[in-house]
C-alpha cells in the first residue's frame, strides 16, 4: 500500500544545471515541451487580463465565453462547453460571474424548458469591439514582438497539429 502522507521536509532545490543523480536538473524541465507551452499560455493570459484590467473586469475565459456568444448568439451551456472544449462545470461557473457582472443573461428556452440559453446583454453587445480590440492587442503585444508573421502562421499550424 502506497503511503499517502505528505513529506512535511522541502527536498533541496538544485541549481540551474545541476541534476541529482540519475534525475533531471531544473534547466531540463525549463527546456521541455510541455513547461513552455504552460509558460506561454501564463504569459498570453496574463497580457490579456492585463488589458482588461483598466476599463472591463473580465478574464480569459469569460473573454473566450463572450467571443462565443457574440458569434453565435444564444446557445446553452453545454454548447459553449463543447466550442470552447472547457469542462461544463468551469462554463457554468464562469456564466454565473458573467450573469452577476450584466454581461450576459439566462433564459429559458421556448422549445425546452430544462434548457437555459445564454445570450450577450445590450450592454456587453456594445462593449464586445472593445473587448476585442483589447484582445487583439494582448495577443499582438505577446506575439509580434517576439515572432516575425511567419514565425506566428507557422506556430499557430504546429499547434492546431497537436490539438486536433
Amino acid at each position: 500500500m502506497t503511503n499517502l502522507t505528505a513529506n512535511t521536509e522541502a527536498a533541496p532545490v538544485q541549481p540551474a544545471g545541476d541534476a541529482p543523480a540519475g534525475g533531471v536538473g531544473v534547466d531540463e524541465i525549463k527546456g521541455r515541451f510541455g513547461y513552455l507551452l504552460r509558460r506561454a499560455h501564463q504569459k498570453m493570459r496574463q497580457n490579456l487580463e492585463e488589458e482588461f484590467s483598466a476599463g472591463f473586469q473580465i478574464t480569459a475565459t469569460q473573454h473566450a465565453i463572450l467571443t462565443v456568444l457574440d458569434a453565435c448568439g444564444s446557445i446553452d451551456q453545454s454548447a459553449i462547453a463543447r466550442i470552447l472544449d472547457l469542462d461544463r462545470m468551469t462554463v457554468g461557473v464562469t456564466i454565473k460571474n458573467l450573469v452577476r457582472s450584466g454581461m450576459v443573461s439566462q433564459i429559458q428556452s421556448p422549445k425546452d424548458k430544462r434548457r437555459n440559453l445564454i445570450t450577450l446583454t445590450a450592454k456587453a453587445a456594445r462593449d464586445m469591439p472593445e473587448i476585442q480590440r483589447l484582445a487583439r492587442r494582448a495577443y499582438e503585444r505577446h506575439t509580434s514582438e517576439r515572432l516575425s508573421a511567419q514565425e506566428q502562421r507557422q506556430l499557430v499550424e504546429l499547434l492546431q497539429k497537436l490539438t486536433s
